[in-house]
Formats: structure tokens, C-alpha cells, sequence
């Protein structure tokens, strides 16, 4: 242990070092309080100080409440006194002091006190690292070498006050994986946690060394940027971007190519962090309406109510309740046919991601068929489908769907039950695989 023995007589200064060398701790030595204190503001200073109460300049008790004021790490302390000065031991306890020994000591003495000290300093440490280890564990994301939701909104909260006192400008961007359920659904969870980490690493990697970074839910990440303004925070969202879609992923098991969509904000006067935040989100929300595996930044004109309305254009209405023992009608009726635009987008068999705009969809009860879609669609080849003018959504795998009248058939296969269109579920519909292979070369 690393210790400092500060005493204006140099008898004792020499006899306190050998005791102490002698069961290998570090001495350092002080004849005045003045040395002292410049020893223990220095770097690397000891860890248990043995004071004499009186000396020149600063004493032992002023030590001890000097050292009781700083922030930095715990400095165990012992007063050395004379026999007959009760009253400076307990000023010196009230000053902060940890334990006393009186002149003349016994040897054995003084080394128990000390090693009652030791003790007392390694449990601080210890706790000390504990607590760290909470803090890190409570502030970053369990998978990703990143800010969990916590430790990066507190990071923002700082970086906003900071800017607000500052006048410096202050920008944010939310990312958001493309289509990566379906990378889930395809490849599995192992794999998605693979792509989740490189793609991290790319946002990292792109970023200012002073940005920050982190994952706030899902597939779902913030960047907050200090002092940036938002044609230079544009520069560093469409460098992400590209980072990530440029190049295909790597995993275990496969080469997966996805995007990103990206909404932008900058803080504004007089702006708090929730509304900085929900222009953000708004913008993002608009990158996935425009397209996705793109950059919009926040416009002015641009409300909450608008960011809802485009959400739930996107999203399929809500089924009605259904009544206790009336099982639903397993059938759409063919009035409800849908000859609608369709967009279909997701991952075929290969593991690229496409979107496509195609002519018209027609479903009934006994078939369904696309036109218009270029993309060959084979087998495996997982898409999701939504009909703009019904905001109705409903996702779809092909699969082989031998059937004894037509072997060999593509399968339109409804993956996950309970989506409705026109209030009627879609149990399984079926597309010719002659009618794919022409539609898809048109």
C-alpha cells in the first residue's frame, strides 16, 4: 500500500518508514503539512496518510478537512498525537479523521492500525468497482457495445443544457433497420443479433469520436450530435447510411444486405428534449413512407398529428371483437376482391432486400395473383404486402404448395393469422408459379 507519513520530527519520520518498509508498504515522507498537501493533490497520491496534528503550516486537522471536502478517491487518515491532547483528537475527528494513535507508540501497535486501515480501503475499492460495474451495466445495452435507452437519453438531457447555455447547436437522428423482422423471421434471432452488432459498429464507426451513440429499443437507435448544425449532422446521417447499405453483412450462416431509414432534427430555441425527440421521429417516419434507405430532416410545418395520420395509414385497422363461441368466417367474400396498388417489399430467397411497386393484386377465396412485380419471387422468398388505398397490411412467404389438380405451385402462405382485409381473414391463398414466372420478367 501506497502511504504518506508527514511529521515535522525527523526521528519519527525515519522510525515510521522502517516500520513501515519493513512490511512492504510504500512510504512517502512530509516534514511540514505544506509538503503534505502537495503530495496528496499530486498524481497517484497515497492511499493512508499518517499526520502529525501539529506542524508547520497546515496541521494534521486542517489536512484532514481538506481532504474530507474533495471528490476524488477516499485517503484513509491516522492522527498522530501526544499523550496528553485529547482535545486535538476529537477536533481532529470532527475534521474528518479516521483513527489516532499518541507518542510515544508501541510498534504493534501502529502496524494494526495501519492494516485496520488497509482493510478498510481495499472493501472501499471493491464497492467502488461494484458500483462502477452497476453504473455500466445500468447505462449500456446488454448486447451492443452501446448506450442502452437510459444512458443515452441522460447523455441528450446533458448535451441539451449544454447547448442551451452554450448557444451551440445541437442535432439528433433516429436509425431504423429496414424490413428487419423479416431478417429475423428468414435467418433467426442469432443471426439478427449479428447484424444488430455490425450494424453498431458501422453507426460508431461513422460518427464523431464526441458523438454518442445508442440502441433504444429493437432495431431502433439515436445519435446524438454536440455542436452541429443540421446540414453538417445530414453529412454524417447519409454517411451512416451508406456505411451500412453498401455493404452486405457477414454472418454465421449468411450475406445479408439491409438499409436504413434515418429521421433528422435540430434543437430549436426555447425547445424542450421530448418535442427535439418527436421531430426527430417524425422525420424518420417520413423516410419509411418515402421509401426507406433514406435521410429526411424535420420541416417546420411538420406536427405530431401528421406523423399519427402516416402512421396509421401504414398500419391494417384494428379486427372487431369477436364474440365468445362464434368462431370467424374462414373466407373472403368476392365482393371484397382486392384489384388494387400494391406495394410488396422484403427479402427473397437469395437474402436481398427488394421493394417493388406492382399494378394490381387480386385476392379471393380460391387464388390470388400479382402483376407488375419484376422481382423473380421464389421459393422462400419472405414479402410483406400492403394495399395503400385500404391500409391494409398482411405479410407473406412463397412456398412450394403441391396440390393434386396443379403440382408444383408457388403458395401465397399467410404467415401470421388474424390480419384483416375488409374485415375477413385471409387463411392461405395461392398463386400459379406460370403466372409468377411471367409476371416477373415483364
Amino acid at each position: 500500500m501506497r502511504l504518506l507519513v508527514a511529521d515535522d520530527s525527523d526521528m519519527y519520520r525515519k522510525m515510521l518508514r522502517t516500520l513501515l518498509e519493513a512490511r512492504g508498504h510504500e512510504v512517502l515522507l512530509a516534514a511540514n503539512g505544506n509538503e503534505a498537501q502537495a503530495i496528496l493533490d499530486g498524481t497517484n497520491a497515497p492511499q493512508l496518510a499518517i499526520l502529525n496534528c501539529h506542524m508547520p503550516g497546515l496541521d494534521g486537522r486542517e489536512i484532514c478537512k481538506e481532504i474530507r471536502t474533495r471528490s476524488q478517491g477516499y485517503v484513509y487518515t491516522i492522527l498522530l498525537s501526544g499523550a496528553d491532547r485529547d482535545a486535538d483528537i476529537l477536533e481532529g475527528f470532527e475534521f474528518g479523521a479516521d483513527d489516532y494513535i499518541c507518542k510515544p507508540f508501541k510498534a504493534q501497535e501502529l502496524i494494526a492500525r495501519v492494516n485496520a486501515g488497509g482493510r478498510i480501503i481495499r472493501r472501499q475499492e471493491t464497492l467502488l468497482k461494484e458500483n462502477q460495474a452497476l453504473q455500466i451495466e445500468a447505462s449500456h445495452d446488454s448486447m451492443l457495445p452501446l448506450w442502452n435507452r437510459r444512458g443515452i437519453i441522460a447523455l441528450l438531457n446533458t448535451e441539451l443544457s449544454r447547448a442551451k447555455r452554450l448557444k451551440t447547436p445541437l442535432s439528433v437522428f433516429f436509425i431504423d433497420l429496414d424490413f428487419f423482422k423479416l431478417v429475423n423471421d428468414t435467418h433467426g434471432h442469432l443471426v439478427g443479433d449479428e447484424v444488430l452488432r455490425s450494424v453498431a459498429e458501422k453507426v460508431s464507426g461513422a460518427v464523431r469520436e464526441y458523438d454518442h451513440v445508442g440502441r433504444i429499443g429493437g432495431e431502433e437507435f439515436l445519435v446524438v450530435l454536440p455542436n452541429c448544425s443540421i446540414e453538417a449532422a445530414l453529412e454524417v446521417a447519409e454517411r451512416v447510411r451508406q456505411r451500412i447499405c453498401d455493404e452486405a453483412i457477414v454472418t454465421a450462416t449468411a450475406q445479408i444486405r439491409t438499409s436504413v431509414s434515418i429521421g433528422l432534427a435540430q434543437l430549436r430555441a426555447n425547445q424542450e428534449l421530448s418535442d427535439l425527440l418527436r421531430r426527430a421521429d417524425i422525420a424518420l417516419y417520413r423516410a419509411k413512407q418515402n421509401g426507406r434507405n433514406r435521410v429526411e430532416v424535420e420541416t417546420a410545418g411538420e406536427t405530431e398529428d401528421t406523423s399519427t395520420a402516416k402512421r396509421l395509414e401504414a398500419e391494417p385497422p384494428a379486427p372487431p371483437p369477436t364474440p365468445r363461441g362464434k368462431p370467424r368466417k374462414q373466407r373472403l367474400d368476392v365482393r371484397h376482391s382486392l384489384a388494387l396498388p400494391v406495394r410488396v417489399w422484403g427479402m427473397d430467397a437469395t437474402g436481398e432486400m427488394f421493394e417493388e411497386y406492382g399494378t394490381t393484386v387480386d385476392v379471393t377465396t380460391t387464388g390470388a395473383s400479382i402483376a407488375g412485380i419484376k422481382h423473380l419471387l421464389l421459393r422462400g422468398c419472405v414479402i410483406s404486402v400492403e394495399h395503400r388505398s385500404s391500409r391494409a397490411r398482411y405479410r407473406v412467404k412463397w412456398v412450394e404448395a403441391p396440390r393434386d389438380d396443379k403440382p408444383g405451385n408457388v403458395g401465397l402462405q399467410l404467415l401470421e393469422t388474424g390480419k384483416f382485409i375488409w374485415g375477413r381473414v385471409i387463411p392461405r391463398v395461392f398463386v400459379d408459379s406460370e403466372r409468377d414466372q411471367s409476371t416477373s420478367h415483364s
